[in-house]
């Protein structure tokens, strides 16, 4: 699955996946193969073409990804209709540690359950449908009551200090990276095209 629109070069899920986990920090491949739940095989050929375009460099320690990396990265998740990708903190979701991803989508999901279901059948274990109200509180639509700042408080930390300007934010969670940021892509991706 390749997805954004560059005139330099489209990029893969995995290689944004690789992208987003570089941004937070120098990490080798091993532990960034555990972390998004992918072969060494795979992270090794994602930074073989991310490092071909200039998006990362090898170091002894790992990798990282490059000024023209960022730039990339928010290029591309923009074209996608995606304000901002945030990797959460592993967390206990429902009684279960998983690691997260949110992104802050320009447009309006309408179809909250199907979206929900995209990014479920992507490889994630839970996802959430957050809208911001007219007074500028989060809610989770279909669900009356659902206190998000008291039930999922670091959720809701995150989710402040993300583009208000967002119609939509889109949260998954999985045992991996991967399958998170591969449902908030498929997600995106038919939001755009109105049919979520």
């Amino acid at each position: 699955m390749c997805t954004g629109s560059s005139e330099e070069f489209r990029l893969s899920a995995v290689e944004i996946s690789v992208m987003l986990a570089l941004g937070k920090g120098i990490k080798g491949r091993y532990a960034l193969s555990r972390e998004l739940g992918l072969g060494e095989g795979v992270i090794r050929g994602a930074y073989r073409r991310l490092r071909e375009l200039g998006l990362i460099e090898v170091l002894r320690g790992g990798s990282r990804l490059t000024p023209k990396g960022f730039r990339a990265l928010r290029r591309v998740l923009n074209a996608l209709g995606i304000l901002e990708i945030r990797v959460l903190e592993e967390e206990v979701v429902w009684e279960e540690e998983l690691r997260g991803a949110v992104a802050a989508l320009e447009g309006e999901i309408g179809d909250v359950v199907r979206a929900r279901d995209t990014i479920v059948r992507a490889g994630a274990k839970a996802a959430l449908i957050i809208k911001r109200s007219p007074t500028g509180d989060l809610y989770l639509p279909l669900v009356e009551g659902y206190d998000l700042r008291r039930e999922m408080p670091r959720l809701y930390t995150v989710l402040s200090t993300m583009p208000s300007t967002a119609k939509t934010y889109v949260v998954a969670y999985a045992d991996s990276l991967f399958p998170c940021v591969r449902g908030l892509l498929e997600a995106s991706a038919l939001a755009r095209k109105g049919i979520l």
